[in-house]
């Protein structure tokens, strides 16, 4: 029997969604070719967002 196709409770393993890949191929299009905003910035960004959607 083949354990990867079974849960811990015996039920059967549902079928994944999406087929298996890494982490790099995920994330590797995050890279940005800016330099990174300073943390100061970032602040005030997360902030301004915050504000603007308790407005509605």
């Amino acid at each position: 029997m083949d354990d990867r196709k079974f849960h811990a409770a015996g039920a059967p393993k549902p079928e994944p969604h999406f087929p298996e890949t890494s982490l790099d191929s995920v994330f590797g299009c995050l890279k940005s070719e800016r330099p990174a905003l300073p943390i100061e910035e970032m602040d005030i960004a997360v902030a301004a967002e915050a504000v603007r959607r308790s407005r509605g």
